[in-house]
């Protein structure tokens, strides 16, 4: 094990409705899905940027593919398993 440190970005799979669900109240839901995927790139490419290490924690499990396509092939990806970040 590295004692190098990183960074952990957690992320949701962009499903429309399922993401920035309090936004979703009063904006559209497909304007809140866009401005949910451009944060989590905006993210990606400041910590690319900063020369940061980092993985990209993801939610739900089974999203791999889905979230590798989105984010990027070249990171490295984790699944979220449980209830909730604890």
């Amino acid at each position: 094990m590295s004692d190098e440190p990183i960074v952990l970005l957690f992320v949701k799979a962009p499903v429309k409705g399922q993401v920035k669900s309090r936004l979703a109240r009063d904006l559209d839901e497909d304007l809140v899905q866009r401005l949910y995927e451009s944060m989590a790139l905006d993210t990606v490419d400041m910590l690319k940027a900063g020369g940061f290490s980092f993985r990209i924690c993801f939610s739900p499990p089974d999203a791999f593919e889905s979230v590798r396509d989105w984010l990027g092939q070249d990171h490295s990806y984790m699944p979220q398993i449980g209830d909730d970040l604890g």
